[in-house]
């Protein structure tokens, strides 16, 4: 499998519950970020910007991933 990103990169992540109970959207942003290492990136510590929110979707609950290479991020 090919490791999409070798650099610096931008972590988006949006995070849709299917309700309102109380989860801390940190340890779900460790768990996604830790859950791409060597698929997305050769490891996590390439990540030197992160944006991440959550919302409630009870029809379609999901997590939005975008990761860009740093240079083009800015």
């Amino acid at each position: 499998m090919k490791i999409i990103e070798t650099g610096p990169v931008e972590f988006r992540l949006s995070v849709f519950m299917p309700n309102a109970r109380r989860v801390d959207l940190d340890n779900i942003i460790k768990s996604v970020t830790d859950a791409l290492n060597g698929i997305c990136y050769t490891d996590d510590h390439q990540i030197v910007a992160i944006t991440a929110w959550k919302a409630i979707d009870r029809e379609n609950p999901r997590a939005e991933v975008a990761i860009m290479p740093w240079a083009t991020a800015n």
